[in-house]
C-alpha cells in the first residue's frame, strides 16, 4: 500500500515547484530548517522544531517544473517520496503526492495514515503560504 494524495493548487507551475525545492521558501510553510539546495544523489536535512526532529532526505530525482522524488526514514523505515507537478492551466497545478510501501499489518497501516495525514498538512501549508504568506504551521505540536 502507497499513501497517495492530491490537490490543485490556483498558481503556476514554477511557483509551486519553486516553492517546494527552494530552500529559503520552503521554511516559509514546512520545515524550520534546510542544510542545503537539492541535487540529485545529495543529501539535505530538513529541521522540524514543531516535532523536534530533523529528516534526512535522499534526492533522487528532480525534473523542473515536474516532480521531486526522494527517500527518508519520517515513518520509521526507508520510503520513497515523489512530490509530481502538473500544470492544468497557465495558473493552476495539480500536485500529487505518493509514499510507500506500507504493508497490510495495523502497525504499517497506522504509519501510513500518520503520513497521510503529514502530506495533506504539507499540501494545505503549501497552499496557505502560497496563496496569502501565512505560515499556519506555527505553534503547532505534534
Amino acid at each position: 500500500m502507497q499513501v497517495n494524495v492530491s490537490d490543485s493548487i490556483q498558481k503556476p507551475i514554477h511557483e509551486v515547484y519553486n516553492a517546494i525545492i527552494n530552500p529559503l521558501k520552503i521554511v516559509n510553510y514546512f520545515t524550520s530548517a534546510v542544510s542545503g539546495n537539492m541535487k540529485v544523489g545529495e543529501e539535505v536535512d530538513w529541521e522540524f522544531k514543531d516535532a523536534d526532529c530533523t529528516e534526512t532526505i535522499k534526492i533522487l530525482e528532480l525534473e523542473e517544473n515536474a516532480k521531486l522524488s526522494f527517500e527518508w526514514t519520517a515513518s520509521g523505515q526507508s520510503a520513497r517520496v515523489d512530490i509530481q507537478l502538473t500544470a492544468k492551466e497557465s495558473n493552476q497545478t495539480k500536485i500529487t503526492i505518493t509514499e510507500g510501501s506500507f504493508d497490510l499489518k495495523e502497525e504499517q497501516v497506522k504509519r501510513m495514515m500518520g503520513q497521510t495525514h503529514g502530506w495533506v498538512d504539507f499540501i494545505c501549508s503549501l497552499k496557505a503560504w502560497l496563496y496569502t504568506g501565512v505560515n499556519i504551521r506555527n505553534g503547532q505540536k505534534t
